[in-house]
């Protein structure tokens, strides 16, 4: 097979937000794809229908798409193939492959008690297999699996994984409604498709013989398969849906970039030599199913935080833009208030020196707004009548000062000689009148960006006597 030829998928139930692992195994099948040449795609298993939620399939391609995923052709929705998914199992009824199962829920649930108290593993007892029954209301179809002989995974990460059929069960590929489930839709879709490689988490190794005997049925090859291995914590357990880092937006909403988070994901289980960083286009050039790990991977969230903070200065300057205007706009901050040069000085300054970009948003509320308020404890710690007393003198010479950062760095290194005081003892002041707060970019930088106007206008309302 070339290697245009290759063609991948992901496909996620919403039945709840995108998450860590998801987010990962997306990430896997579109590196490769895009590695390859081939393609990418997107299929929603929404069949589902009570617990799948509009919200968390808008979720899931927001959070691609965020990431810079984009999928091949039109997205599937698997609820919307219903009538081939039926097709295909009539096929399989009419073939004697398949057939209709009568058996009723309580003697299921009894088979299941005497081969539970017997220590047996719970499976059908293929009751209805041969009985040539006819279909009624409360038939479920099931698929005949062969009795004998082996199913055998070729497994780019694990290997040959050798599956015996007589320890699997004759499974319902369609409910009492006639809707298909799990397994049949997902091989019909994949099959249809033209998927060539499946990259999921190893949760569905136990799946696929199932899978592959149905494709085996129908007349067609089997993709080959990687089984990843799962995610787990920082304390090296398994991650919960519910608790730990559910919802990849909320990386978003803690400053994480796309292409950071993009490098973190691909870190999880995969390597490429000794190497940290990557930009997309690396990831893209380097990235290799031959490269994974075997092994569960476990997050470590300072780790994570220095990828980004090492990325915040390596992407390119239209990433930082859009996340920062998204998380101004998140706290009530107009960034597009500024001149494009203002503007984009203060990205320069402020993404050199910010751990994320949520950070970024946050610090510079001082010159996004008008009146960014005074932190009381602030200027109770360092407005002194000493420090205003500096600032009073500092002002009346600041008014005649030539207003670039070196002329400002001078007349300041000035002030601090003559009252033999450290910088910081007249860095700090200034900073909390012309900020409100103890937190921004270097005082010169930050009173080149106020724009001499604002930065006296401030100044001289924190001086009581002024």
């Amino acid at each position: 097979m070339s290697n245009s030829a290759v063609r991948t998928r992901f496909a996620p139930s919403p039945t709840g937000a995108l998450h860590l692992g998801g987010a990962r195994t997306a990430l896997y099948n579109w590196l490769y794809a895009r590695h390859c040449g081939g393609q990418f795609f997107l299929r929603i298993e929404d069949t589902d229908r009570e617990r799948s939620k509009d919200e968390h399939c808008q979720q899931i391609m927001s959070m691609l798409q965020w990431m810079g995923m984009d999928w091949d052709g039109e997205v599937v929705y698997q609820s919307q193939r219903a009538e081939r998914h039926r097709g295909i199992i009539q096929e399989l009824v009419a073939q004697g492959k398949a057939y209709y199962c009568d058996c009723p829920p309580e003697r299921l649930e009894q088979l299941r008690k005497e081969q539970t108290a017997a220590k047996l593993k719970p499976r059908y007892d293929r009751h209805c297999r041969d009985r040539g029954n006819l279909p009624s209301a409360q038939s479920v179809i099931r698929f005949k699996t062969p009795l004998e002989g082996d199913v055998v995974v070729r497994d780019s990460l694990k290997g040959e994984v050798c599956f015996s059929s007589s320890e699997l069960d004759d499974l319902v590929i369609a409910r009492a409604d006639g809707s298909a489930t799990y397994h049949l839709a997902v091989v019909v879709d994949d099959m249809d498709a033209g998927v060539t490689h499946i990259i999921r988490g190893d949760d569905h190794l136990n799946n696929t013989p199932r899978q592959v005997h149905i494709l085996s049925a129908l007349g067609a090859d089997a993709p080959g398969y990687t089984h990843l291995p799962m995610v787990l914590d920082e304390d090296g357990r398994k991650m919960s849906k519910r608790k730990d880092s559910a919802d990849m937006a909320q990386y978003r909403e803690q400053g994480y970039l796309p292409t950071a988070l993009m490098n973190i994901l691909a870190r999880l289980g995969w390597a490429h030599g000794d190497d940290e960083l990557f930009s997309v286009e690396a990831l893209i050039q380097q990235f290799d199913l031959s490269g994974l790990n075997s092994a569960a991977s476990r997050i470590d969230p300072k780790k994570m935080a220095w990828v980004n903070q090492q990325q915040m200065d390596r992407v390119s300057e239209s990433e930082v833009n859009a996340e920062f205007d998204w998380h101004c706009s998140r706290l009530g901050l107009n960034s597009n208030a500024l001149d494009s040069s203002d503007r984009n000085a203060l990205i320069e300054v402020q993404r050199k020196r910010c751990r994320n970009v949520a950070d970024m948003a946050t610090q510079s509320r001082w010159l996004l707004l008008e009146d960014p308020g005074m932190d009381e404890s602030a200027r109770e710690k360092f407005l002194t009548p000493k420090a205003l007393a500096i600032l009073q003198e500092l002002a009346d010479e600041m008014e005649q000062a030539d207003w670039d950062a070196e002329s400002l760095a001078n007349l300041l290194s000035a002030a601090c000689e003559r009252h033999q005081v450290k910088p910081g003892k007249v860095a700090q002041p200034l900073r909390v009148a012309v900020t409100g707060g103890t937190v921004s970019p270097s005082i010169e930088d930050t009173l080149v960006l106020l724009g001499k106007e604002r930065a006296m206008q401030r100044l001289r309302n924190a001086i009581p006597s002024a």
